[in-house]
């Protein structure tokens, strides 16, 4: 496993009207948490691997699945080039927590999915034009997604 990658599964509250579950709350790494995002996207969509160097992000999706990969672009770190891979869902609530220096992509397998991420970082939110991007289809990375022609637009092209 990537150094300082965590996986989290939540307990769950269930009975005959559904479910209720906590995403995040005090016991989760103490963190600067600064934001939350939610990405909508439908079946066989990529999106990523972006990350930057600064940012921890707490990982899960809500509605529907995901194959999320995480990829360590440390170089510094004994887990350089490595990566790991793990499918999300509402059903199991899985959860990740990806560290500073690591990109995370994500493939939907459902319909469709919302993808959720709770950011941490210290200064000011670090956007698109100061993120890495790792291609999905980088051969030095050797990848393996359940899609050989996902839909992709933009930087993950």
């Amino acid at each position: 496993m990537i150094k300082d990658l965590e996986q989290f599964t939540p307990s769950v509250w269930e009975d005959f009207r559904g479910d209720i579950y906590t995403i995040w709350d005090e016991s989760y790494p103490k963190l600067d948490w600064r934001k939350d995002k939610v990405s909508h996207s439908r079946k066989d969509t990529l999106r990523g691997l972006h990350g930057d160097f600064k940012t921890w992000k707490l990982i899960s999706c809500i509605q529907g699945s995901v194959y999320l990969i995480v990829a360590d672009n440390r170089p510094d770190s004994l887990t350089y080039k490595d990566w790991d891979s793990f499918v999300l869902s509402a059903e199991n609530r899985k959860q990740v927590l990806v560290p500073p220096g690591c990109g995370n992509g994500h493939f939907v397998l459902s319909d469709d999915c919302a993808f959720h991420y709770k950011m941490a970082y210290d200064g000011d939110y670090v956007d698109i034009d100061d993120q890495f991007v790792i291609k999905w289809d980088d051969e030095m990375w050797e990848f393996e997604w359940p899609h050989k022609n996902p839909i992709l637009y933009g930087r993950d092209k």
